[in-house]
């Protein structure tokens, strides 16, 4: 991974530096902002004050940066759009930013798979809440084809997202008419 990146970093909590988290303000994204399928949830990022922005300078996130859970619930990965910046996150997430010419999206549908859920099985260290290191992320094997069949893939697997989420809309529908027929009986 780390030859395929400008940066691998993470945030800090801003409570560990004076700051306080607001009711507005600079978006701060943590792992509860970011779901089982790497959609970001924004009824669940904090705030923090643009004075805290600056002073976290570090883990200031950028649109394509992407971002990987390192402590407690592993598997979680987003790709940051530029519709929630300026934005920022805390230590329990890395920050990675891509080298030019690599697609966010494929290193993002990849971090998901399950090869590397098993890597991080093996790495995870830990007694409360398991982690893994910067270091780690770093080290991660990364298959990665010329960008042309990178480009391909990442359109065949939003495809695919496409048809299962049609099919998971129908089944919606379809649960509910039979619940409708049941309640009539």
């Amino acid at each position: 991974m780390g030859e395929i990146t400008e940066r691998i970093t993470k945030g800090t909590t801003p409570t560990t530096i004076g700051h306080q988290f607001q009711n507005t303000g600079i978006n701060f994204i943590k792992i509860e902002s970011i779901a089982e399928d790497g959609d970001l949830i924004p009824d669940k990022f904090a705030h923090i004050t643009e004075e805290c922005n600056e002073e976290l300078k570090r883990s200031q996130l950028k649109e394509n940066d992407l971002l990987f859970s390192i402590a407690g619930a592993f598997g979680r990965v987003a790709v940051i759009p530029k519709s929630v910046l300026p934005a920022n996150t805390n230590q329990a997430l890395a920050i990675i930013t891509l080298k030019k010419g690599i697609y966010p999206k494929f290193i993002f549908n990849f971090l998901k798979s399950s090869l590397v859920l098993e890597e991080i099985g093996k790495l995870k260290v830990g007694v409360a809440q398991y982690n893994i290191s910067l270091q780690q992320v770093s080290k991660l094997k990364i298959p990665l084809p010329p960008p042309e069949i990178q480009k391909h893939l990442v359109a065949e697997m939003e495809e695919q997202e496409k048809i299962i989420e049609a099919n998971e809309k129908l089944i919606g529908i379809m649960e509910q008419k039979i619940a409708e027929v049941l309640t009539e009986i």
